[in-house]
């Protein structure tokens, strides 16, 4: 019973743990959202303008795909890690140990829009900003530069290749870049014409979609073949499942500790229920005497469960004594709930004492069902 309580303790935390760390919110569109991965064949698109004609072409036929609400691309797209990772600091100040570290990613103007990440600020650069030295920041880098203030029409130094004043324009939501259970990082979206690094040799089409976007992945996976059959789709999947992917390091603890949690359960079930069978059958004679001299049945099963359910008590607490002390242990696995939370807790010890009773009372009501007198014959 302790090693039940135990398991079924670090289950529920983890569990709870994976709970709360499904309903985080990203900062980004989950439902309707298909993402189609890219990788140009270095000796066919060596050259910029090359790879963005090629990035053109493939928005403007996913764009026009039956059912696709809005369509953009970026370099690397939310929960795929860090990358691009350089400095960033205010006009005036020099490149030093302590720079501030922002992750740069070069994105069409419908990216965020698609995406659905939330524009809080200013606008998203277009067209009209063609050969300026723009960008689009997320809202750390607002509240880490310009504290209390605007950061629109602002002046930040890009330190992606060489150090470029670029003009804020806009600043948009942060969202998780390396997991949900990880901070969200400062981000610098810049356009295609920024510099010689904003027309990567990847890239990731999003496509916000007006129903289940995996209904769009075939003709995605055709426009890209016909375009350029040489091009590999390196990866095509809805959002929905990248997020699941993304928790599969928690979901597999979680799972295995359920596994072995109910499975002690139900050992420890069956031998509660053999223990006090083997009891009572032992004690049959003595509870034949004690009915045929008018004890009352509800007291003798009282009695029974009693002594059955002394050793569960005493499990629960040792079990829960021990998960106080395991539950530091796993601390690392956990993401918005203590390794102490009560509720847990309280669960676990209703739901093992719940399981231990009905465990008991059937062998115990079983036993008081039999006629004193057959019970006094048993020997």
């Amino acid at each position: 019973m302790a090693l039940t309580t135990l398991l079924l303790i670090l289950a529920g935390l983890l569990t709870a743990s994976l709970g709360q760390l499904l309903r985080e919110q990203p900062g980004f569109a989950v439902d309707n959202v298909l993402l189609a991965g890219v990788d140009l064949p270095p000796q066919s698109y060596s050259q910029p303008d090359v790879r963005l004609h090629f990035y053109e072409r493939v928005l403007a036929g996913v764009q026009s795909l039956p059912g696709v609400r809005a369509a953009g691309w970026v370099s690397l797209p939310p929960l795929g890690g860090q990358g691009s990772v350089t400095g960033i600091t205010l006009p005036g100040e020099s490149r030093g140990a302590e720079t501030p570290i922002a992750n740069y990613r070069p994105a069409s103007p419908d990216y965020f829009s698609a995406m659905g990440i939330r524009l809080i600020e200013g606008r998203i650069f277009g067209p009209a900003d063609l050969n300026r030295k723009v960008a689009v920041v997320s809202q750390s880098v607002a509240e880490r530069f310009w504290p209390g203030k605007s950061a629109v029409s602002q002046i930040c130094v890009t330190q992606w290749g060489p150090d470029v004043p670029a003009e804020v324009v806009g600043v948009v939501g942060d969202i998780h870049t390396v997991g949900l259970d990880e901070p969200p990082v400062m981000m610098v979206y810049v356009p295609h014409w920024f510099n010689t690094f904003s027309i990567p040799s990847f890239a990731t089409f999003v496509l916000r979609t007006a129903t289940d976007p995996t209904a769009s992945a075939d003709a995605v996976r055709q426009l890209v073949h016909t375009i350029d059959a040489d091009v590999p789709i390196t990866s095509l999947h809805p959002m929905t499942e990248i997020v699941s992917q993304s928790v599969d390091d928690r979901r597999f603890p979680m799972f295995l500790a359920i596994s072995f949690a109910v499975f002690s359960l139900v050992l420890a079930s069956l031998g509660i229920f053999g223990v006090v069978g083997y009891s009572v059958e032992q004690r049959r004679r003595e509870l034949g005497i004690r009915m045929a001299l008018g004890a009352d049945l509800k007291r003798l099963t009282r009695m029974v469960l009693r002594q059955g359910l002394i050793p569960v008590v005493l499990g629960l607490v040792t079990g829960v004594v021990a998960a106080v002390f395991a539950g530091r242990l796993i601390s690392s696995l956990l993401f918005g709930v203590s390794a102490h939370d009560p509720a847990t807790f309280l669960i676990v010890v209703l739901v093992v004492a719940v399981v231990a009773t009905v465990a008991s009372y059937i062998p115990a009501r079983r036993a008081m069902r039999v006629d004193p007198i057959v019970a006094l014959r048993y020997e």
